[in-house]
């Protein structure tokens, strides 16, 4: 009889690679934000603000991966702007219904 231990299932196949706890466009926005308050003369200014934007990626993203962003992009800006990061992809508001 084979040991239990040999077969292992994950629990969480499409859980996004994590950093130090962060996802990796969380990580960007703190390295980012880091590095702003080192060389900012004005730190406090400099940390809320990276503050700010950290919570609104955080909140924007609402505990998706970070793929969500792009398809935030997709759904509610223009065409001309997703074109850039999706150019396979048809404009969001061309939709064919298939009853």
């Amino acid at each position: 009889m084979q040991s239990p231990t040999i077969y292992t299932i994950l629990s969480h196949l499409d859980a996004p690679a994590r950093i130090f706890t962060l996802t990796i466009d969380e990580l960007v926005v703190a390295v980012m934000g880091l590095m702003l308050l080192v060389m900012s003369n004005q730190k406090i200014v400099v940390g809320v603000f990276a503050c700010i934007i950290y919570l609104s990626l955080k909140h924007l993203k609402g505990g998706a991966g970070p793929r969500h962003l792009l398809v935030l992009a997709y759904w509610y800006f223009p065409y001309s702007v997703t074109q850039l990061c999706l150019p396979t992809l048809p404009a969001s508001h061309l939709r064919a219904w298939v009853a």
